[in-house]
C-alpha cells in the first residue's frame, strides 16, 4: 500500500506512532505490512514463473483451456507442487488470459408438480 510505504521511508525523520495517527492507519497494521515484505516478494516471484508455465500451457492449446483445466494439466506435471485452480484463476486473470468460449449454462428444470390427491377422488 502507497501510505505504508510511506510511513516506512519516513520512519527515522518521524515516528512511526505520529505518522500513523495522522495517517489514520492501525500501528500493527503497518509492523504487520513490514514483516511480509519478504513473502510478498517471493509470493511474486513463484507467481512469475507459474505464471509463464499458464502462458505456454495456454498458449499449447490455442486458449481453448480454462482455469480449471490448466491446473489440472500443471499438476499432471512434477515440477511444481499441486496448484489450486483458484490461483491459476488469478494468475490468469492478472497475465490478461482468457478462455476464447465460454461453456453454454446449464439449464435446471423443475419436475411439474401433480394436482394434490383428495380422498373423495378416485383415480381414472
Amino acid at each position: 500500500m502507497i501510505r505504508f510505504q510511506f510511513v516506512y521511508d519516513h520512519r527515522t525523520e518521524y515516528s512511526v506512532k505520529r505518522m500513523c495517527k495522522v495517517l489514520k492507519l492501525n500501528r500493527s497494521s503497518f509492523y504487520k505490512w513490514v514483516n511480509t515484505r519478504e513473502k510478498r516478494r517471493l509470493k511474486m516471484c513463484s507467481d512469475a514463473l507459474i505464471g509463464a508455465k499458464i502462458k505456454a500451457a495456454f498458449d499449447d492449446e490455442h486458449g481453448l483451456y480454462g482455469s480449471k483445466r490448466i491446473a489440472a494439466s500443471l499438476n499432471s506435471d512434477t515440477d511444481f507442487g499441486p496448484i489450486n485452480h483458484k490461483k491459476v484463476a488469478r494468475i490468469m486473470k492478472s497475465m490478461g488470459l482468457q478462455r476464447l468460449y465460454q461453456a453454454a449454462p446449464m439449464h435446471h428444470y423443475q419436475a411439474q408438480a401433480r394436482p394434490p390427491r383428495h380422498a373423495g377422488f378416485a383415480r381414472p
